[in-house]
């Protein structure tokens, strides 16, 4: 039974031993939560899934208002829904720890994306610096397969302890 103030990585995190396995808790309680993550309510009854799913993913609006983010703390703007697909165990643990599977998202450092990269990080291993903040999860899983390419994971492992 969900209690104040959890979030369903929280709950993965003590139930599952990962926050990782959220999305397989939110894929299996669906119905029960509706279409946002984020809305879990004190007293819903979820079955646990301690597996780490495909959720939808999302991308951003051009003209929209920051607001709080209440599953990963982050800033984000509205959205809308679209799909993506992952390739390796490795991408889906950065996905997970970075982003939560949202391509549109900020963090009040300035890191972005599925997989928050840098500026920096962005232009230097082939992304279009001008496309920073809005490119397509497609184009930000091309810059992040170059950079595991260029620097391995080093930009993630150590971080996400994936």
């Amino acid at each position: 039974m969900v209690r104040s103030g959890q979030t369903l990585s929280g709950i993965s995190r003590d139930h599952c031993g990962t926050e990782a396995d959220w999305t397989g808790i939110y894929e299996k309680n669906k119905k029960e939560i509706g279409n946002d993550p984020d809305l879990i309510q004190p007293g819903q009854n979820l079955d646990l899934s301690c597996v780490t799913a495909s959720v939808p993913v999302v991308t951003v609006t051009s003209d929209v208002q920051p607001q709080y983010h209440h599953h990963h703390g982050y800033v984000q703007p509205a959205v809308a829904s679209t799909g993506y697909s992952v390739s390796s165990g490795f991408q889906a643990c950065v996905i997970a720890h970075e982003s939560g599977g949202n391509p549109g998202i900020w963090n009040p450092s300035g890191h972005w994306g599925l997989y928050q990269f840098s500026a920096q990080t962005w232009a230097g291993h082939g992304g279009n610096p001008a496309d920073f903040g809005h490119a397509s999860a497609a184009e930000q899983t091309r810059v992040f397969w170059q950079t595991v390419h260029d620097d391995g994971t080093r930009d993630w492992a150590p971080y996400d302890g994936c």
